[in-house]
Formats: structure tokens, sequence, C-alpha cells
């Protein structure tokens, strides 16, 4: 290596008056039977790594690892990337009972080329208020209905199904093929979805069993 350029970049704007600095993890985290949020109506400060972006230009972002880190955020009016860091006001709502963030304002790219985490779960938490929102990972989960309609199609690890939506990615299973799948949790029609982003988030499950004569038997 002959030479390394490190580059500061900008930092974060103060909240504006009156809004408070709220985390990720303290907008989505609740007891509440209903699962809606703590802060639902309230306006905000707040930011995180964007781990996946929708079609329409809406994105998910996360802050941190583990459950109540991600949350959806529904504006139309920015174009991000995978990776930017963003901080903006925004207000937080629920909407058929997914908790998000509206009526965004001054959003203000950070930094960019990030690497959002993925958070390793089962398919029984991927299908729950925890990760919604999220970046997840399920592996070795089985595909046991390739066509329940809509687009969908459901996995199961041994621990519960989740269905996995073509909301941003189609993906075409095969019935009874074992999958490691990569995808934002979210929640419509009554139902906690993962959504994969890209082909490269779709992959079949391969384990390695047997080391013979130097070859790999594969199953």
């Amino acid at each position: 290596i002959d030479n390394i350029l490190i580059s500061e970049g900008s930092a974060p704007p103060p909240p504006p008056p009156g809004v408070d600095t709220v985390s990720i993890y303290n907008i989505q985290f609740t007891t509440n039977t209903n699962g809606n949020s703590n802060y639902d109506g309230s306006q905000v400060y707040t930011g995180g790594i964007v781990t996946a972006v929708r079609n329409d230009s809406s994105f998910y972002i996360s802050s941190g690892s583990g459950a109540w880190s991600g949350i959806y955020v529904y504006s139309y009016d920015y174009l991000l990337s995978e990776g930017d860091s963003v901080i903006m006001d925004a207000e937080v709502a629920e909407y058929y009972d997914l908790t998000e963030l509206k009526n965004v304002s001054n959003l203000q790219v950070i930094s960019s080329g990030n690497i959002p985490i993925v958070n390793n779960c089962n398919t029984a938490a991927a299908n729950s208020e925890e990760f919604e929102g999220c970046l997840v990972k399920v592996t070795n989960a089985t595909c046991n209905n390739d066509n329940p309609g809509f687009g969908e199609w459901i996995v199961n690890d041994g621990s519960g199904d989740v269905s996995v939506d073509d909301l941003i990615y189609a993906h075409t299973p095969t019935l009874n093929t074992s999958y490691n799948v990569t995808g934002v949790t979210t929640f419509s029609y009554g139902a906690y979805k993962l959504l994969p982003r890209s082909a490269a988030d779709v992959n079949e499950f391969v384990s390695i069993e047997e080391l013979i004569n130097n070859e790999f038997i594969f199953k």
C-alpha cells in the first residue's frame, strides 16, 4: 500500500428545536399488546443505515443489531442506496399495524457505502413484531408452500412458518427445497413477510456431510 487517504464525513446536524432525538430501538420497542409504538403520532429526529430500497423509493433503515433495530420509512422524495447513513425528521405512525416513519423532512446523507448488519434469525423470530423492519437472514428453511398466492412462498426451519414476498425481488422457489433467505421484514395484510432485495438474498442451502477421499459429498 503506497498511501492511504482518510476523509472525514460531514457531521450530522443538531435536532430541530422542540423535536426529540429518538433511536430506532426506542421507536420500535413496545410492550403494547397491539404492537403500537409508544411514539405513535410523535415527531422525532432519528437515523440509521439504509438496508433496503423499494421500487417506489421508500426504504428501510436500521441502527445497531438485534430485535427492534429496524424500521420502514414511507417517503418517495429521496433517491437513496443501500448502505447510506441518513438522519432525518419524521413522524412515527402506525399504518395497519406496521410501525413506520412518514412526513420525512430535512433528510441528510451522512456517509455511503456502509455495510448493514444482518440479524441471523430462525423463521419464528422473523415472523414477529420484534424484528419488524429489520434486515434478517433465515438459514436452512424448507419451502413447504411454493405458491400460496400473491407472489408469496413459505419457508420453515422447524421453528415456524414465515412468508417470503416478491415486493422488492421475485424468486421462483422449488417445493421441499431448503433455502437461506435474507431480507427485511414487513407487516401487511395481517402477516409478517420477508422481503429479499435481490437474487443474492436467496440461495439454496447446501450442507457438507462427509469428506471422503478428498471429495466433498453434498446433501
